[in-house]
């Protein structure tokens, strides 16, 4: 499943990170800030580790269109 990830509300950190075998970016993490002003839409490929954090004092939203249904076996948790 793809993620795309856009910032409606408020200012967000997106994080990436990416620990695929043979991936020519492993072990590599990206920050990336958005907001409303600053429109980017963030694509998170297959099985790419993201996590997302409200930035400042204002509320924040972010909208993730997935490209299909959601299915439990292919999101999971790292704590």
């Amino acid at each position: 499943m793809v993620l795309n990830y856009a910032v409606i509300i408020g200012m967000m950190k997106c994080v990436l990170y990416d620990n695929m075998e043979g991936s020519p970016i492993r072990r590599e993490v990206q920050e990336i800030f958005v907001e409303k002003d600053n429109y980017i839409l963030i694509e998170i490929v297959p099985y790419a580790i993201n996590g997302v954090k409200e930035i400042g004092t204002k509320p924040a939203m972010v909208a993730n269109c997935v490209t299909h249904s959601y299915c439990p076996d292919e999101i999971f948790r790292i704590d």
